[in-house]
């Protein structure tokens, strides 16, 4: 009461409207995806909470402190709390964290920049926080502050040309995040990434033109504008931004893409409709990305309106064209649409039947990312032994081979369409072009369950990932001692074979072994290959910096292969053995041996995969003899999916 009857500056109001009732002042909160295990048992989150993340708080007295949101257990963390992190991918916006009491809290989907300010609050290191955040909370007000902020005002119009409307008004002195900075000559720097400190200099150097005024995001150029939606990458973000100005509202547009979405596919839309409405659109914004993933209803006829739309409306500017699932396309239509974006950078075809290499009959100089085949389960020219001739054999004491039969599909690329994209790309200033003349700078070649791609041509040299899952890759056992089909990708780190039996297992490390010396792979798939335990005992000389391996369904793996493979990768992560038959109870003898003066393995490890094996059987004591070696790791009942479905490309791996 003596409290409420004092008179109180406008500072003293403000501070009370901070701290609220608990005596508690946000700094900031990680939007992110929280998962939290408690003696291996993972608790479950509170359907009702209203917010899900991670918030730092700063109390009144002491040092900030961590709170998981969205649970129904008050989890507080403070510094000295947390015994082991796991940062490796806080790039990849993934952190996870071992408290005292044996907690594990692991987030994902999060903001690098938000995740080292995590790190740095519970290692006790948190820098002094004025007048700064990451936009997500409000600043910790100083006692050198004493002072009444300013009031906002309406912009002067002595500005000249960059000043604002006169009725729009200017934010003042102290604000959080970049506007503050822009704002105030008091705030400190912006807590942006890498990418973003150039803009964000450039941002600096305006504002110190104009310190009583920030900057207003229609003024700002939009490199600055994209580094600010790092922080929001989220639809929603776009939509606010496109209901306020008429600048804003283009640079949201050509950021979204055309996309039919998930809820139209397959309804019966007429296509003669949606391609109106791409013309209409593209007559207000300059679209650079045209999905169509899922519109079955796209006939070959409707193509030629659509290539037309995308020549003129768009200027053949489309850099981004998506058509998976649209399976009545032919390999006419698609070189039709394919001939009008000359500037296409990211094609996706997979999921379209009986395409061809006619298909590609068209320049495509700037192509980086191609997808093209199918993502199912590929079919086999003759019935597979029944599965319980299978256990009856291996209860025997006999481990089955995968069965070496040819997969079948109704994919017709050839190993000649990745012969001729191999081929130095032919720039439009290099002189007309033929229709399918030059290759392209490919970065991601996806071709899973293209049955006819029988042989590895010269492939890109720009190749980073390479996926030809399922194919019908062959070689004479006579050749396997000078077979080199991988001596130009010396960028290449992702490299998936998965399902191609007619390879031996020494033509696989033969085909790894090709690599140069500067290739590091960090992902490998070889999951239903012959691969079996010499492959296994050289992959950690071939490929040290593995992260990611998967090895399902090879049934001549034993226990002691898979030791070594985890004595061996110390950087491993993620290792999938679902389906390999020959691995026996207990699991604690994958348990890698110690070696003197090497780091313990096994400690980076986050997902092993162990369905379909006898782990599986008996998954509580798998758990729980994996916690003892690899204390961050999972035990995953199922096969894992390195790459998502191709959902997103570039993919991400998981």
């Amino acid at each position: 009461q003596r409290w409420a009857n004092c008179p109180r500056t406008p500072h003293q109001h403000e501070r009370l409207s901070l701290l609220g009732s608990t005596g508690v002042c946000m700094l900031a909160t990680v939007r992110c995806s929280v998962a939290v295990e408690v003696k291996g048992r993972p608790i479950h989150g509170d359907k009702s909470a209203k917010e899900h993340g991670i918030q730092v708080t700063q109390p009144v007295f002491g040092l900030p402190q961590v709170r998981v949101l969205g649970f129904k257990r008050e989890i507080r963390l403070a510094a000295g709390d947390v015994r082991q992190f796991v940062d490796s991918r806080v790039s990849e916006g993934r952190l996870a964290m071992i408290t005292k009491d044996g907690m594990k809290v692991v987030a994902s989907k999060a903001q690098p920049a938000q995740l080292e300010l995590l790190l740095s609050v519970l290692r006790g290191k948190a820098p002094a926080i004025k007048g700064q955040g990451l936009g997500l909370g409000c600043p910790q007000l100083q006692q050198e502050e004493q002072q009444q902020r300013p009031v906002a005002t309406p912009m002067a119009a002595s500005l000249g040309d960059s000043a604002l409307p006169p009725r729009k008004l200017r934010r003042t002195a102290v604000s959080s995040g970049v506007s503050g900075n822009c704002g105030s000559s008091n705030a400190g720097p912006p807590t942006l990434s890498d990418d973003g400190h150039q803009c964000a200099a450039e941002v600096a150097e305006c504002s110190e033109q104009q310190v009583d005024a920030a900057i207003s995001l229609c003024s700002l150029p939009q490199h600055v504008l994209s580094v600010l939606l790092d922080f929001q990458p989220a639809t929603s973000a776009l939509l606010h931004l496109a209901e306020t100005c008429s600048q804003l509202d283009s640079f949201a547009k050509a950021r979204r893409p055309f996309r039919i979405g998930s809820a139209a596919s397959g309804v019966g839309l007429d296509p003669k409709t949606v391609v109106h409405a791409l013309a209409r659109h593209a007559k207000h914004a300059a679209l650079t990305a045209v999905d169509l993933s899922g519109f079955a209803e796209l006939t070959a006829s409707a193509t030629t309106q659509l290539a037309e739309v995308l020549g003129c409306e768009l200027q053949a500017g489309v850099r981004d064209l998506r058509l998976r699932g649209c399976k009545a396309l032919s390999d006419v239509a698609v070189r039709r649409l394919l001939l009008r974006c000359p500037s296409l950078e990211v094609l996706d075809v997979l999921e379209i039947p009986r395409l061809s290499n006619k298909a590609l009959d068209a320049p495509l100089p700037r192509l980086r990312i191609f997808a093209a085949g199918s993502l199912g389960r590929p079919a086999t020219a003759e019935p597979r032994v029944p599965i319980r001739a299978d256990t009856n054999l291996t209860v025997l004491g006999t481990v089955l081979a995968p069965s070496k039969q040819r997969s079948q599909g109704s994919m017709q690329f050839t190993s000649a369409m990745l012969a001729r994209l191999a081929q130095r790309p032919r720039l439009p200033e290099d002189g007309q072009l033929d229709q399918s003349s030059g290759g392209a700078p490919l970065t991601h070649a996806i071709l899973p369950c293209c049955p006819e791609v029988q042989v590895l041509p010269q492939l890109p040299p720009t190749l980073r990932h390479l996926d030809l899952r399922s194919a019908n890759l062959q070689l004479p056992e006579s050749a396997v001692a000078t077979w080199r089909p991988l001596a130009r990708c010396a960028h290449l780190d992702v490299l998936c074979l998965a399902g191609n039996v007619l390879l031996s297992s020494s033509a696989l490390t033969a085909c790894i072994r090709s690599l140069p010396g500067t290739a590091r792979l960090r992902a490998l798939d070889l999951s239903s290959t012959q691969a079996e335990a010499r492959l296994a005992a050289t992959l950690p000389q071939m490929q040290p910096s593995l992260t990611h391996l998967r090895l399902a369904g090879c049934t001549g793996l034993s226990n002691a292969a898979v030791a070594g493979l985890l004595g061996g990768l110390l950087q491993l992560e993620v290792l999938d053995v679902a389906g390999c038959a020959a691995l026996e109870q207990p699991l604690a003898t994958l348990a890698p041996a110690p070696t003197a003066g090497q780091a313990q393995a096994a400690m980076r490890l986050r997902l092993l995969g162990i369905g379909q094996t006898d782990f599986a059987t008996y998954l509580d004591s798998s758990r729980r003899a994996l916690a003892a070696f690899a204390p961050s790791a999972v035990a995953v009942n199922g096969s894992l999916d390195l790459f998502g479905g191709y959902s997103r490309l570039p993919p991400e791996i998981l």
